[in-house]
């Protein structure tokens, strides 16, 4: 099996104290970059290896969205579906010696292609409901950078107020970036 690497091991991480995720936009390039390859293939017994090769980058990077975004609701279904093919697909690959993997077999065929449609499904219903979500860049106001403004609101006060306002008021202040 080859190995998959994840360049940035995290998808979203709570920001303390908030109730926001601050969102690794490079791991969803890697899920298309990974992703979409997949979509490309015919399903052709002359394709199996690559397409095999393929399917574990878009398992992981698949399995891993669905297992860090629960609210991804709308393509969890497709999602488990392509999981499911491509595991279908491996176990054949890993069961069939390597001189058989170019072989006509019309139901070899079906699972490859269902992996490839399956990926094609996914990767439709994925950008339609990410593009749902309540997502924002926050920009730069003055010296204030987005950071400072969603983890450490509170400083923005004057150091002659902080004394004077409640924990439960610094931490409304914090909520509300």
């Amino acid at each position: 099996m080859p190995k998959i690497y994840i360049e940035e091991k995290w998808i979203s991480i709570p920001l303390e104290g908030i109730s926001m995720e601050k969102i690794n936009l490079l791991f969803f390039y890697q899920l298309g970059a990974q992703l979409n390859p997949l979509t490309k293939f015919t399903p052709d017994e002359k394709n199996r290896a690559q397409i095999w090769l393929a399917s574990f980058a878009a398992h992981t990077f698949t399995y891993t969205t669905l297992n860090s975004f629960p609210t991804l609701t709308v393509c969890r279904s497709v999602g488990i579906e392509l999981i499911n093919a491509i595991l279908e697909v491996q176990k054949w690959m890993n069961k069939t010696p390597p001189d058989r993997w170019m072989e006509v077999d019309p139901l070899v065929g079906v699972q490859f292609s269902n992996v490839i449609n399956k990926a094609k499904e996914f990767e439709t219903v994925l950008t339609a409901e990410l593009q749902t979500l309540a997502t924002y860049h926050v920009t730069q106001k003055g010296i204030y950078s987005t950071a400072d403004l969603i983890e450490r609101a509170d400083n923005t006060l004057p150091a002659s107020v902080l004394p004077k306002i409640s924990r439960a008021v610094k931490e409304e202040i914090k909520q509300s970036g």
